[in-house]
């Protein structure tokens, strides 16, 4: 349940309280966790899931965007995933953390030719 759950919001992702409305009497946050162990799911930020799929699919859109530009805005990312800031955001600061990334100024821009 929890990982059809992480499936659907493909690029939104959930929290472990969002997955827990979900899934009623399971540990949302254990079984999230076990995911992220298991390496099925990635965790953003405190509690936020994404399946590993989702993820690097948001990651490569990302990334395509800022190499064809040369930097991106949060705004232009936006339009490239479908997402509000609310979501990009701490994808985007996921990415700065693993040096995927790097902000310039509003932008990003790609740490990787």
């Amino acid at each position: 349940m929890i990982r059809r759950e992480l499936e659907s919001a493909r690029f939104e992702g959930r929290t472990a309280g969002e997955l827990a409305a979900s899934a009623p009497g399971a540990s949302a946050a254990e079984i999230a966790e076990f995911l992220v162990r298991d390496g099925t799911a990635i965790r953003v930020g405190k509690d936020r899931y994404y399946t590993r799929v989702h993820l690097e699919e948001a990651v490569g859109k990302v990334l395509a965007e800022v190499q064809a530009r040369g930097k991106a805005t949060p705004s232009e990312l936006r339009s490239a995933l479908g997402l509000t800031r609310k979501y990009l955001i701490p994808i985007l600061e996921w990415m700065d953390a693993q040096g995927l990334t790097v902000r310039d100024g509003d932008a990003r821009r790609a740490t990787q030719p």
